[in-house]
Order: C-alpha cells, then sequence, then structure tokens
C-alpha cells in the first residue's frame, strides 16, 4: 500500500493490523530521511531499534521492519525529488 509519494513535507500517521509489516522509502538523496514515530497511548515517540537507536529510513537504510501492530507516524522534510513510502503488511 502506498502511504505517500512527495517531495514537499509530509506528516502520515498509520496502523499496522498485521505484523510483520515492511516500510520501504525510495528516492531519499544525500542526507534527507524519514523518521518513524510510534504512538505510546499519549503521544508519537521515536521508535527505535532492537539495538535502541532511532528507527530512520535514510539513502542507505530503505526499509523498516515492523514487529509489533500499532499506530505509526512518518515525519519527512521537504525533499529534492518525490519520496515514496510504501507499506507490506502479514496477511
Amino acid at each position: 500500500m502506498l502511504l505517500f509519494n512527495s517531495a514537499a513535507a509530509q506528516t502520515h500517521v498509520f496502523s499496522v493490523h498485521n505484523a510483520p509489516a515492511l516500510l520501504v522509502a525510495g528516492g531519499l538523496a544525500g542526507a534527507e530521511t524519514i523518521a518513524l514515530m510510534v504512538y505510546n497511548g499519549t503521544s508519537y515517540q521515536a521508535a527505535k531499534d532492537i539495538a535502541g537507536a532511532a528507527s530512520v529510513c535514510s539513502t542507505t537504510f530503505t526499509n523498516i521492519a515492523l514487529s509489533a501492530p500499532g499506530d505509526y507516524r512518518l515525519d519527512k522534510g521537504i525533499t529534492a525529488g518525490a519520496v515514496s513510502v510504501t507499506l507490506t503488511q502479514n496477511g
């Protein structure tokens, strides 16, 4: 499922119902990134990987695996070209 395809700044909220799921970002260049946030019941906070680092899509890390159902948010600043993000859920 395509979440967005845009060069404009984006804040996109989505839910994962069937984990595991995979986010894939295409079109990022240079230092451009997309931050993944997770809803903790009262607010969104930075999602962390197994090592405790922030989960961020970049030119070198274009995929993020989501192992749990929940509500998530992607935060992307303005990019030089269109960036697309897709979500594939299990089932």
